[in-house]
């Protein structure tokens, strides 16, 4: 039980901090999801602290060096999964829509790639980005 209320502690944590700190404009969007990575990757290895020496006997004739070694696989593992998230979530393009000269768009497009996104403007004309807006349930203005 301890094991799971140092990992609540540690993920809550973690996001509270980040959380703040991007919203008063100290961290920005990526240094918090690597955090939350981070988290992750500490959280799972505090949890495969439960495959410890006292249960050897559940896992039968397998000697220290046969547990350590498959707990560094998992951790491995654990981790190389984790990497392969975060850099399919980096390659993500986010696609603005926009009518040609609009500061606001601009600006946003800017900021998007500021903390890491591959940002694409797409000029529309006003009657048709205002279409966009209310198929998507947007208030058109």
């Amino acid at each position: 039980m301890a094991n799971i209320k140092q990992n609540i502690a540690v993920a809550l944590g973690l996001k509270a901090v980040f959380l703040v700190t991007t919203v008063i404009g100290v961290t920005g969007l990526w240094p918090a999801i690597l955090a939350d990575t981070g988290a992750t990757v500490l959280v799972t290895a505090n949890a495969m602290r439960l495959l410890s020496w006292g249960r050897n006997e559940r896992i039968g004739t397998m000697t220290r060096s046969g547990v350590i070694s498959l707990w560094v696989r998992r951790v491995a593992a654990t981790v190389a999964f984790v990497l392969l998230l975060g850099l399919a979530s980096v390659a993500q393009a986010i696609e603005v829509l926009t009518t040609s000269g609009c500061g606001c768009c601009i600006g946003w497009a800017r900021h998007m790639e500021e903390n890491g996104f591959a940002a694409e403007l797409k000029n529309l004309p006003m009657a048709d980005l205002m279409q966009v807006k209310i198929g998507a349930g947007l208030k058109p203005g």
